[in-house]
């Protein structure tokens, strides 16, 4: 009679520190350099169309007639407009990446620390469950494997029942 495993839900999402924190920093550094890499492509054409344009561009008030007194329009370089929004696009990416980066070396982290702790059991001699994993969990080709060759080992005798 084959008894059910019940699954926990896991709350916390740090189960493998060192494993996660080098995945997130190997993501953030591909988003920093994309992004990097797209913001300098952007500023280099509007740094050439400054160049080409003598560098200024002249916002005119739509009212021109309502003002008594003659003032010139304020001038602003396109480098003034463009730079800030790319730099919080920048900072947005690696926040959202951060973030990302989280949730997704939890799915990879929990299958493996679950796989580890149940192959230290079994190398401990005690019985051990068949490995399950959750619905969106990566590596369950893995677990399937490590519980066929669970599956084949001798029953340790009068091993210690806990997991």
């Amino acid at each position: 009679m084959e008894r059910k495993v019940k699954m926990i839900a896991r709350k916390r999402y740090l189960i493998l520190p060192d494993f996660q924190f080098r995945m997130i920093r190997h993501w953030i550094f591909l988003v920093v350099l994309t992004a990097l890499a797209s913001n300098l492509i952007t500023l280099a054409f509007v740094w050439r169309q400054d160049q080409a344009k003598g560098g200024r561009l002249y916002f005119v008030p739509d009212q021109a007639n309502s003002y008594p007194i003659l003032v010139d329009p304020p001038s602003v370089k396109h480098m003034d407009i463009v730079f800030p929004p790319l730099m919080v696009a920048l900072g947005l990416a690696c926040l959202l990446s951060i973030g990302a980066g989280i949730f997704y070396s939890h799915r990879l982290a929990g299958p493996i620390y679950r796989i580890r702790k149940t192959l230290r059991e079994a190398q401990a001699g005690r019985r051990v469950e068949p490995i399950i994993l959750r619905k969106n969990d990566e590596f369950k080709e893995l677990a399937e494997d490590v519980n066929s060759i669970l599956g084949r080992l001798p029953a340790a005798d009068g091993a210690d029942e806990k997991i």
